[in-house]
């Protein structure tokens, strides 16, 4: 167990600033065809997609050290639901 002292000397482990990276994403991806929108999620950089096998080979797996998860939502539109 820690003391109040080690635990203070220790040095944290860093976590990124990820609305900082999710705007850099944007700026870098958004206008790439299939890309749709950001989100941040589980320590990981979420880009939602329409098609997956289209942007395979574009996107990287990784985007400023943190790991990045393709989402596939199809095509998004605004609109009301069906049931409203």
């Amino acid at each position: 167990m820690l003391t109040m002292r080690q635990n203070s000397t220790k040095k944290a482990a860093k976590m990124p600033d990820m609305r900082a990276i999710k705007a850099k994403a944007k700026e870098r991806f958004g206008n790439v065809a299939g890309v749709k929108g950001f989100g941040i999620g589980d320590y990981a950089l979420r880009i939602y997609v329409s098609s997956n096998s289209a942007l395979q080979g574009i996107m990287p797996t990784k985007f400023q050290g943190v790991p990045v998860n393709l989402i596939v939502t199809g095509d998004i539109s605004a609109g009301r639901s069906k049931g409203r």
